[in-house]
């Protein structure tokens, strides 16, 4: 899958203009309940703030959220939610926290 490297913003001149995306996105605007009832497990995982800290290895997971140039479908976007985002979180929320 190539991906859009959004260092620099949208406007990033490195990307050449046959790869930038165009059209419109076909979104679904269906299935809410059921998309978070499919996300719903990581969230309650991810609130018991287990393990270490994933910010400090932020190096080995950002990579896995490059902009696809052409969609992936709400199934390869949940399990990214699922996989990647959600269980790298910050935890704000997390017993002893300050920043």
């Amino acid at each position: 899958m190539r991906c859009l490297n959004l260092a620099g913003g949208f406007d990033n001149p490195s990307v050449p203009p046959s790869d930038r995306v165009q059209g419109a996105d076909a979104a679904l605007t269906d299935g809410l309940s059921e998309a978070l009832s499919e996300l719903m497990a990581a969230l309650e995982t991810f609130i018991r703030f287990e393990g270490p800290d994933p910010a400090g290895r932020r190096s080995s997971w950002q990579p896995r959220l490059a902009l696809p140039l052409e969609g992936v479908g709400p199934e390869d976007v949940l399990e990214t939610l699922r996989s990647v985002v959600i269980p790298n979180g910050l935890r704000v929320e997390a017993p002893g926290f300050y920043g």
